[in-house]
Protein backbone atom coordinates (compact mmCIF):
# COMPACT_ATOMS: atom_id res chain seq x y z
CA UNK A 1 0.00 0.00 0.00
CA UNK A 2 1.19 3.51 -0.88
CA UNK A 3 0.39 6.84 0.79
CA UNK A 4 -1.82 7.91 -2.11
CA UNK A 5 -3.88 4.73 -1.66
CA UNK A 6 -5.09 6.00 1.70
CA UNK A 7 -6.37 9.23 0.15
CA UNK A 8 -8.06 7.28 -2.66
CA UNK A 9 -9.72 4.93 -0.16
CA UNK A 10 -10.97 7.88 1.89
CA UNK A 11 -12.48 9.49 -1.20
CA UNK A 12 -14.02 6.22 -2.34
CA UNK A 13 -15.58 5.73 1.09
CA UNK A 14 -17.18 9.16 0.80
CA UNK A 15 -18.36 8.53 -2.75
CA UNK A 16 -19.88 5.17 -1.83
CA UNK A 17 -22.49 7.04 0.18
CA UNK A 18 -23.46 9.54 -2.53
CA UNK A 19 -23.04 7.88 -5.93
CA UNK A 20 -25.84 6.11 -7.78
CA UNK A 21 -25.33 2.35 -8.09
CA UNK A 22 -22.96 0.91 -10.69
CA UNK A 23 -22.85 0.90 -13.66
CA UNK A 24 -23.55 4.64 -13.46
CA UNK A 25 -21.59 6.81 -15.90
CA UNK A 26 -18.93 8.89 -14.14
CA UNK A 27 -16.80 11.68 -15.58
CA UNK A 28 -13.67 12.03 -13.43
CA UNK A 29 -12.45 15.58 -14.09
CA UNK A 30 -8.76 16.20 -13.45
CA UNK A 31 -8.16 12.49 -13.02
CA UNK A 32 -4.36 12.72 -12.84
CA UNK A 33 -2.67 9.33 -13.01
CA UNK A 34 -6.09 7.72 -12.72
CA UNK A 35 -5.96 6.08 -9.28
CA UNK A 36 -9.54 6.96 -8.38
CA UNK A 37 -10.87 6.29 -11.87
CA UNK A 38 -9.36 2.79 -11.77
CA UNK A 39 -10.93 2.05 -8.37
CA UNK A 40 -14.36 3.22 -9.54
CA UNK A 41 -13.97 1.22 -12.76
CA UNK A 42 -13.07 -1.89 -10.77
CA UNK A 43 -16.33 -1.51 -8.84
CA UNK A 44 -18.41 -1.61 -11.99
CA UNK A 45 -18.81 2.07 -12.84
CA UNK A 46 -18.54 3.27 -16.43
CA UNK A 47 -15.80 5.82 -15.95
CA UNK A 48 -14.34 8.39 -18.32
CA UNK A 49 -11.08 9.85 -17.01
CA UNK A 50 -10.43 13.41 -18.16
CA UNK A 51 -7.24 15.42 -17.71
CA UNK A 52 -5.79 18.18 -19.84
CA UNK A 53 -2.21 17.04 -19.20
CA UNK A 54 -0.87 14.52 -21.74
CA UNK A 55 1.45 13.27 -18.98
CA UNK A 56 -1.53 12.08 -16.91
CA UNK A 57 -3.55 8.89 -17.24
CA UNK A 58 -0.84 6.26 -16.86
CA UNK A 59 -2.85 4.05 -14.51
CA UNK A 60 -6.27 4.60 -16.06
CA UNK A 61 -4.99 3.89 -19.57
CA UNK A 62 -3.24 0.71 -18.44
CA UNK A 63 -6.42 -0.48 -16.69
CA UNK A 64 -8.53 0.07 -19.80
CA UNK A 65 -10.45 3.07 -18.48
CA UNK A 66 -11.40 5.44 -21.32
CA UNK A 67 -9.01 8.36 -20.83
CA UNK A 68 -9.19 11.70 -22.62
CA UNK A 69 -6.62 14.48 -22.64
CA UNK A 70 -8.47 17.75 -23.03
CA UNK A 71 -9.59 20.79 -21.09
CA UNK A 72 -12.86 20.26 -19.23
CA UNK A 73 -14.35 23.43 -20.72
CA UNK A 74 -13.77 21.98 -24.19
CA UNK A 75 -15.17 18.52 -23.42
CA UNK A 76 -18.32 17.74 -25.41
CA UNK A 77 -19.07 14.18 -24.32
CA UNK A 78 -21.77 12.82 -22.09
CA UNK A 79 -24.35 12.64 -20.84
CA UNK A 80 -23.13 11.38 -17.47
CA UNK A 81 -24.79 10.35 -14.24
CA UNK A 82 -21.95 11.83 -12.16
CA UNK A 83 -19.44 14.62 -12.70
CA UNK A 84 -16.65 14.26 -10.15
CA UNK A 85 -14.07 16.91 -9.30
CA UNK A 86 -11.34 15.46 -7.09
CA UNK A 87 -9.03 18.35 -6.17
CA UNK A 88 -9.53 19.84 -9.62
CA UNK A 89 -12.39 22.36 -9.56
CA UNK A 90 -10.30 24.94 -7.70
CA UNK A 91 -8.03 25.15 -10.77
CA UNK A 92 -10.67 25.62 -13.48
CA UNK A 93 -11.37 29.09 -14.87
CA UNK A 94 -13.92 30.56 -15.27
CA UNK A 95 -15.58 28.84 -12.32
CA UNK A 96 -19.15 29.65 -13.35
CA UNK A 97 -18.53 28.14 -16.79
CA UNK A 98 -17.13 24.98 -15.21
CA UNK A 99 -20.20 24.54 -13.02
CA UNK A 100 -22.53 25.31 -15.93
CA UNK A 101 -20.80 22.73 -18.13
CA UNK A 102 -21.02 20.13 -15.37
CA UNK A 103 -24.75 20.83 -15.08
CA UNK A 104 -25.17 20.48 -18.84
CA UNK A 105 -23.24 17.20 -18.96
CA UNK A 106 -25.42 15.59 -16.31
CA UNK A 107 -28.58 13.64 -16.90
CA UNK A 108 -31.60 14.92 -14.95
CA UNK A 109 -31.18 13.46 -11.49
CA UNK A 110 -27.41 13.35 -11.96
CA UNK A 111 -24.86 14.21 -9.29
CA UNK A 112 -22.01 16.71 -9.16
CA UNK A 113 -19.58 15.92 -6.37
CA UNK A 114 -16.27 17.33 -5.20
CA UNK A 115 -13.38 16.29 -2.98
CA UNK A 116 -11.91 19.76 -2.54
CA UNK A 117 -10.20 22.04 -0.06
CA UNK A 118 -11.11 25.46 1.29
CA UNK A 119 -7.71 27.12 1.51
CA UNK A 120 -9.14 30.28 3.06
CA UNK A 121 -10.24 28.44 6.21
CA UNK A 122 -6.73 27.85 7.53
CA UNK A 123 -5.86 29.62 10.76
CA UNK A 124 -2.40 30.12 12.25
CA UNK A 125 -2.41 26.89 14.28
CA UNK A 126 -3.59 24.79 11.33
CA UNK A 127 -0.94 26.26 9.06
CA UNK A 128 1.74 25.81 11.72
CA UNK A 129 0.81 22.14 12.22
CA UNK A 130 0.93 21.48 8.49
CA UNK A 131 4.37 23.02 7.95
CA UNK A 132 5.87 21.54 11.12
CA UNK A 133 4.59 18.09 10.18
CA UNK A 134 6.11 18.51 6.73
CA UNK A 135 9.43 19.61 8.25
CA UNK A 136 9.44 16.58 10.56
CA UNK A 137 8.81 14.22 7.64
CA UNK A 138 11.62 15.87 5.69
CA UNK A 139 14.01 15.52 8.64
CA UNK A 140 13.13 11.81 8.89
CA UNK A 141 13.90 11.35 5.20
CA UNK A 142 10.30 10.44 4.40
CA UNK A 143 9.71 13.22 1.91
CA UNK A 144 11.96 15.56 -0.07
CA UNK A 145 12.44 19.19 0.93
CA UNK A 146 10.40 21.74 -0.98
CA UNK A 147 12.34 24.17 -3.13
CA UNK A 148 10.91 27.63 -3.77
CA UNK A 149 12.03 30.26 -6.24
CA UNK A 150 11.63 32.87 -3.52
CA UNK A 151 11.78 32.47 0.27
CA UNK A 152 8.38 31.99 1.89
CA UNK A 153 7.30 34.11 4.88
CA UNK A 154 8.30 32.81 8.31
CA UNK A 155 4.82 33.41 9.73
CA UNK A 156 2.94 30.11 9.17
CA UNK A 157 -0.35 31.66 8.08
CA UNK A 158 1.32 34.08 5.69
CA UNK A 159 3.37 31.16 4.39
CA UNK A 160 0.20 29.12 3.86
CA UNK A 161 -1.46 31.85 1.85
CA UNK A 162 1.70 32.45 -0.18
CA UNK A 163 2.00 28.75 -0.98
CA UNK A 164 -1.66 28.17 -1.87
CA UNK A 165 -3.02 31.43 -3.27
CA UNK A 166 -1.80 31.16 -6.87
CA UNK A 167 -0.93 28.43 -9.32
CA UNK A 168 0.39 29.63 -12.68
CA UNK A 169 -1.57 32.69 -13.84
CA UNK A 170 -4.74 32.20 -11.77
CA UNK A 171 -5.46 32.31 -8.04
CA UNK A 172 -6.93 29.08 -6.71
CA UNK A 173 -10.68 29.26 -6.12
CA UNK A 174 -11.67 29.42 -2.49
CA UNK A 175 -13.99 26.85 -1.00
CA UNK A 176 -16.56 29.58 -0.43
CA UNK A 177 -16.46 30.55 -4.12
CA UNK A 178 -16.83 26.96 -5.31
CA UNK A 179 -19.75 26.29 -2.99
CA UNK A 180 -21.48 29.55 -3.97
CA UNK A 181 -21.10 28.83 -7.70
CA UNK A 182 -22.57 25.36 -7.29
CA UNK A 183 -25.46 26.63 -5.18
CA UNK A 184 -26.23 29.25 -7.82
CA UNK A 185 -26.73 26.54 -10.48
CA UNK A 186 -27.96 23.47 -8.60
CA UNK A 187 -31.08 23.22 -6.45
CA UNK A 188 -30.11 20.52 -3.95
CA UNK A 189 -26.63 21.07 -2.52
CA UNK A 190 -25.00 19.61 0.58
CA UNK A 191 -21.52 20.33 1.92
CA UNK A 192 -19.44 18.69 4.61
CA UNK A 193 -16.01 19.31 6.09
CA UNK A 194 -13.25 16.70 6.14
CA UNK A 195 -9.53 16.28 6.89
CA UNK A 196 -7.39 17.34 3.95
CA UNK A 197 -3.86 18.24 5.02
CA UNK A 198 -2.80 14.59 5.12
CA UNK A 199 -3.60 14.43 1.40
CA UNK A 200 -1.11 17.16 0.60
CA UNK A 201 1.52 15.38 2.65
CA UNK A 202 0.69 11.99 1.09
CA UNK A 203 1.61 13.39 -2.32
CA UNK A 204 5.18 13.92 -1.08
CA UNK A 205 5.72 11.02 1.35
CA UNK A 206 7.87 8.14 0.10
CA UNK A 207 5.67 5.69 -1.87
CA UNK A 208 6.19 2.53 0.18
CA UNK A 209 4.61 0.61 3.06
CA UNK A 210 6.31 2.76 5.69
CA UNK A 211 5.05 5.88 3.93
CA UNK A 212 1.53 4.43 3.99
CA UNK A 213 1.67 3.76 7.73
CA UNK A 214 3.03 7.23 8.41
CA UNK A 215 0.25 8.77 6.31
CA UNK A 216 -2.31 6.76 8.28
CA UNK A 217 -0.94 8.21 11.49
CA UNK A 218 -0.93 11.75 10.09
CA UNK A 219 -4.61 11.35 9.12
CA UNK A 220 -5.47 10.00 12.58
CA UNK A 221 -3.81 12.98 14.25
CA UNK A 222 -5.42 15.49 11.90
CA UNK A 223 -8.86 13.95 12.41
CA UNK A 224 -8.46 13.87 16.18
CA UNK A 225 -7.27 17.46 16.39
CA UNK A 226 -10.16 18.62 14.20
CA UNK A 227 -12.50 16.88 16.63
CA UNK A 228 -10.80 18.59 19.56
CA UNK A 229 -11.09 21.96 17.85
CA UNK A 230 -7.35 22.63 17.69
CA UNK A 231 -7.19 22.32 13.89
CA UNK A 232 -9.56 23.62 11.24
CA UNK A 233 -11.01 21.15 8.72
CA UNK A 234 -9.72 22.32 5.34
CA UNK A 235 -11.39 19.59 3.28
CA UNK A 236 -14.65 20.44 1.53
CA UNK A 237 -16.94 17.79 0.08
CA UNK A 238 -19.88 18.99 -1.97
CA UNK A 239 -22.76 16.94 -3.36
CA UNK A 240 -25.23 18.61 -5.73
CA UNK A 241 -28.06 17.05 -7.71
CA UNK A 242 -29.53 18.19 -10.99
CA UNK A 243 -33.30 18.08 -10.82
CA UNK A 244 -34.02 19.13 -14.42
Amino acid sequence: MLPIDLAIDETFGFLAGVLPPAPARILDVGSGAGDLAVKLYAHGYRVTALDKSPEAGALSTEAGVPTLFTDFLEYEGGPHDVVLFSSSLHHIYPLTEAVERAHRLLEPGGVLTTEEFARERADAETARWYFETRELLEAAGLCPPVEHAEPLPSDPLERWHAAHAHIEEHPLHTGEAMLAAIRDRFDRVKAQDSPYLYRRLAEAIEPNDLGYRVTQRVLEIERRRIGEGSLVAIGLRIVARRDQ
